[in-house]
């Protein structure tokens, strides 16, 4: 088995992850839950009671599950209690994994709405992936919804378009780092921003987060000594 690097929280970070992070690699979700976390522990920590950076994996088990066993999934991870859910999403539609293409979805509890980023032109598969997640977290997140409600409205946001086949997972992480900003610190210039993301702030972006892992290595080696 591949050599553990680092161990942030609950996530476990191994050699073979470190090496996605190389240019033209896909991002696995290990990758993009460790990003998460540590949007959510260490540069977003003071926003912790207002956002939730929703770990991939679990995302798509919830999307996946029985709606009728749902109802406390969301109250034991605390989204019942946020005001923005930033979601890296997989376009498999299988419970057992799979998939071959990231995009983020990003819900506002207080306009009850659900956003799409994807930098590449969202496909058949993508609507399906994002609409049951939408429609799931709907049904345990909004209490006026029943039986009958309609399907949650999902904005499909323009973004910039990634230019070969295995970075989106990087859009996703700058998209979700963009979102997160704006939401707490208003950007006029969000929307210049999601579009003007190109291949050089996607390379600079996988070196960002190597220099993260190795940081927090360092961190927890130093506090060891």
């Amino acid at each position: 088995m591949s050599e553990i690097v680092l161990t942030f929280h609950d996530i476990v970070l191994r050699q073979w992850d470190i090496a996605l992070l190389k240019p033209n690699k896909w991002l696995n979700d290990n990758i993009l839950a460790f990003i998460m976390e540590y949007f959510s522990e260490e540069m977003f920590a003071e926003q912790k009671q207002r956002i939730a950076f929703v770990d991939p994996s679990l995302a798509h088990l919830f999307k996946m599950a029985d709606e009728r066993d749902l109802r406390t999934f969301p109250q034991l991870l605390g989204w019942n209690q946020k005001e923005l859910l930033i979601i890296p999403v997989n376009d498999c539609m299988s419970a057992e994994g799979g998939g071959g293409h990231w995009s983020l979805l990003v819900y506002r509890r207080s306009e009850k709405r659900f956003e799409c980023y994807d930098s590449m032109p969202m496909n058949r598969l993508v609507n399906k992936s994002m609409s049951l997640l939408s429609k799931k977290l709907t049904s345990v997140l909004d209490e006026n919804a029943g039986e009958d409600r309609e399907d949650p409205t999902l904005d499909v946001l323009t973004c910039a378009q990634q230019t070969n086949s295995s970075d989106c997972g990087v859009y996703v992480i700058i998209f979700a780092q963009l979102v997160a900003k704006d939401f707490c610190h208003r950007n006029p210039q969000f929307f210049n921003d999601l579009l003007s993301v190109d291949q050089n702030d996607v390379e600079q972006m996988r070196v960002q987060v190597l220099d993260i892992i190795a940081s927090l290595k360092e961190k927890i080696n130093a506090s060891k000594s």
